[in-house]
């Protein structure tokens, strides 16, 4: 498929001559003639509010003249309040909308920021954990340490350790020093620093060459006592912990989050954290880990955050609230307070202006703080009541059709068709129907704007091309591409007119060649038709005539050539023809 881009340097506005037609017919069908003449023995009483081009409802005049197309302009007069209103509108006077504190809001598409409430239990980083362990068995003695949460400074001590092992060890080191072999003093220094005897106790012996009975264990950095698990005198072991220190300068906090929104949650997510018995005070924290099960027994998510701590007032198993931020994302919202929830459907009350209100189902998706998100059922600048709903509710759903939703049309749309030809900055397509835009299969003209570039197309390409309903008014060209071959059955589409209803109309065929035509008028009711023939050729042409009524008909023959015809006439009613 080859594909050509047009740009426009500006909105090329183009109008549908078709469309127009067929949609202005399908909004009287069902309309009796009765009601028809009642509008128009009203609409004479009226003065127009503009006229319009019958095939372009976009072209407007504030007087009588003639369309681009050379077609008299239509009057156009104000319809009374709710003529044409869908079921279920609902219309009240502006007294009575002041009395019931009727409010509305716009539907809006804005970035929304979830927000994930929990909370939290406050604990040790773990990281900071540091265990004090002896690599020999021995006893305890001199413990400095007397319960759990002491805190004990860098450097200071903590207990001095009995070991048989630890003696033997040092009565090697002293038999090294009075041999002056170096490599074995090398060996019996590393082997009590081996056994995790602090350099500063190795050094002292060294120097006082006196065998110490106890060694004495220093703290090798600042914290808190979370674990103590020896007292005075207590026997230990390689496999037994004797101290654990655990730092405050930050701590975790473990929440749970539900279910539901276990998929908003990401490590490095902003949280903040807060507390009761603290009111006024706030913390700044990240998400640390997410963990990868959820428990089965609450059918949550825990999640590990981390917050800064320096002054120590966060203390471990403190319970806490805690306000993570997701991800944001752009959404069409709408007020909390507008949505009506029943036990089987979601809807709003839509504002349409003027005092008019109308009940729509809606699909709505997460909730973010006071607004929700829209993901069916009404389209961006529409306005929804958000109070005294309830009441409108009730009047409009009596009559409103709730089964379905109202999908906002789109306003662009791919149409198939083939290219007539390109006059001047026309281009005429027929195309197949666009049921997005209720259109038929229908040749129809598009304006476009002079920098575009139809050169790489031919009279008779079958295309396809994108076009934009524009804001303002008519349809704009966007992008052209060719086709194989035009769509199927696109041409019987366009020139069926069966079942279609002409009277009343006005019917000029002047000039119109009906050669090797065959055309059969059996059954057809011409009343009230004003039909001129004059000059046109019937040449060749079989005409049945057969149970034609022309009761009432003004018909003018003069100039027309029936040479060749074929014309039965029998059985025909002319009773009230004029002929000339």
């Amino acid at each position: 498929m080859k594909k050509l881009t047009l740009t426009l340097l500006t909105s090329a506005v183009a109008f549908s001559a078709g469309a127009v037609s067929q949609r202005y017919l399908n909004s009287h069908n069902g309309m009796s003639h009765a009601a028809m003449s009642t509008m128009e023995t009203s609409a004479e009483n009226k003065e127009p509010l503009y006229w319009v081009a019958p095939m372009d409802p976009n072209y407007r005049r504030d007087k009588p003249g003639k369309s681009p197309m050379g077609m008299d302009l239509v009057p156009v007069y104000e319809e009374p309040a709710g003529a044409n209103d869908a079921p279920g509108t609902v219309v009240i006077s502006p007294a009575v909308t002041n009395n019931l504190g009727v409010r509305s809001a716009p539907v809006t598409v804005q970035p929304l920021e979830p927000q994930i409430k929990t909370v939290g239990l406050i604990g040790y980083n773990e990281d900071s954990l540091l265990q004090i362990n002896s690599r020999v068995e021995g006893w305890v003695e001199n413990l400095q340490v007397s319960s759990r949460g002491e805190f004990v400074r860098k450097g200071s001590k903590l207990f001095e350790l009995y070991s048989p092992a630890l003696v033997n060890a040092q009565e090697e080191l002293l038999s090294a020093l009075r041999s002056g072999n170096q490599s074995l003093i090398r060996a019996s220094k590393d082997r009590l620093a081996s056994l995790d005897v602090p350099a500063k106790t190795i050094a002292e012996l060294v120097e006082q060459k006196t065998i110490q009975r106890t060694l004495p264990f220093y703290a090798p950095r600042d914290g808190y006592v979370s674990k103590l698990d020896t007292r005075e005198g207590g026997y230990i072991n390689p496999s037994r912990t004797i101290i654990e220190l655990a730092s405050l300068n930050d701590v975790w906090v473990v929440a749970d989050v539900f279910e539901r929104q276990s998929q908003l949650v990401k490590s490095g997510q902003k949280a903040t954290m807060t507390m009761e018995y603290l009111p006024g005070q706030q913390w700044q924290g990240t998400v640390d880990y997410v963990y990868p099960e959820l428990d089965q027994q609450t059918r949550s998510l825990r999640v590990r955050l981390k917050f800064d701590n320096p002054d120590a007032r966060l203390k471990p198993n403190m319970y806490s609230r805690i306000n993570i931020s997701t991800d944001s994302f752009a959404a069409l919202s709408i007020p909390h307070e507008a949505l009506i929830r029943t036990g089987e459907q979601e809807r709003v009350v839509k504002d349409l202006g003027n005092g008019r209100f109308r009940s729509v189902l809606v699909q709505t998706g997460r909730r973010v703080g006071d607004w929700v998100e829209v993901l069916r059922g009404l389209s961006e600048n529409d306005r929804v009541v958000t109070s005294a709903q309830f009441l409108l509710d009730s009047e409009s759903s009596i009559s409103a059709d709730l089964t379905r939703f109202e999908e906002p049309v789109s306003n662009r749309v791919w149409v198939e068709g083939v290219l007539e030809q390109t006059k001047e900055t026309v281009l005429n397509i027929t195309h197949a129907p666009v049921p997005d835009w209720d259109w038929p299969a229908m040749t129809m003209d598009f304006a476009l704007h002079d920098d575009v570039d139809m050169s790489a197309f031919s009279q008779g390409q079958p295309i396809r091309f994108e076009v934009e309903n524009m804001a303002d008014g008519g349809y704009q060209v966007l992008v052209v591409e060719t086709l194989d071959a035009a769509p199927e059955g696109l041409m019987d589409s366009v020139m069926n007119h069966e079942g279609m209803d002409h009277s009343s109309h006005q019917m000029n065929h002047e000039g119109m060649d009906h050669s090797s035509h065959q055309m059969n008028h059996e059954d057809m009711d011409h009343f009230s038709h004003q039909m001129n023939h004059e000059g046109m050729n019937h040449s060749g042409h079989q005409m049945h005539h057969k149970n034609m009524d022309h009761s009432g008909h003004l018909m003018n023959h003069e100039g027309m050539d029936h040479s060749d015809h074929r014309m039965n006439h029998k059985d025909m009613n002319h009773s009230g023809h004029k002929k000339r």
